[in-house]
């Protein structure tokens, strides 16, 4: 299978549908999909009022406006206090750690003067979820990791760089990777995953609420 299949085949389409009320207001690919989806809920919903998808479907119609796409549209920041926000957030991070591993393990090793300064998507490397950073610049993709001094001892050590954590003061030392795009279809699942990483990360944790 070819880079373009193993990234297609590691990294699913994201259910969109799932995170119908996340408010992407950072993430424009995202952002797109989404308004895209409640679109197509719409429009169904008019066929099914006008009596185009069968008796039974009009009777199931959806008439009134979606408390999920309003929330996804509002500017206030949201509160997670339900476990279907826990479950959105977990579900973000887990694909964000795909994508770490299908970039580590497909990339190749390169220096840190080699990592250009542009293409921010996330800086993580004091996160214990994620632990990197990511960044997209034209057809390529850059991957900063913690050293690991046991999992990583047969590296090159001339490789190691010191980096600093978008939330600290203190750098750590960590390995770069890089990883050519193969195709457009493969560059997109990437920016997607990548975006909704990002979102995750600006999440405030989740806090259930009282009863």
């Amino acid at each position: 299978m070819n880079t373009e299949g193993l990234i297609l085949k590691a990294l699913p389409p994201i259910e969109i549908e799932m995170f119908d009320d996340a408010q992407f207001h950072y993430e424009p690919r995202l952002a797109l999909v989404q308004r895209a989806f409640h679109d197509l809920r719409r429009q169904k919903d008019s066929w099914k009022a006008m009596g185009m998808m069968g008796a039974k479907a009009r009777e199931t119609a959806h008439q009134g406006p979606y408390l999920a796409e309003m929330v996804a549209r509002a500017k206030l920041p949201r509160a997670n206090l339900r476990p279907h926000h826990d479950v959105q957030i977990r579900t973000a991070q887990t694909l964000a750690q795909d994508l770490v591993i299908v970039l580590n393990s497909l990339g190749t090793m390169c220096a840190q003067n080699d990592v250009p300064e542009a293409g921010l998507m996330w800086c993580a490397l004091d996160d214990d979820d994620i632990q990197s950073r990511l960044q997209i610049t034209g057809n390529k993709v850059w991957l900063t990791m913690l050293y690991d001094p046991i999992k990583d001892a047969h590296n090159p050590i001339n490789r190691i760089g010191m980096v600093k954590p978008h939330h600290s003061a203190q750098a750590v030392t960590c390995l770069f990777w890089c990883l050519d795009i193969p195709s457009e279809r493969a560059a997109y699942r990437i920016q997607e995953i990548a975006e909704l990483g990002h979102w995750a990360m600006r999440q405030p944790k989740y806090t259930p609420q009282a009863t």
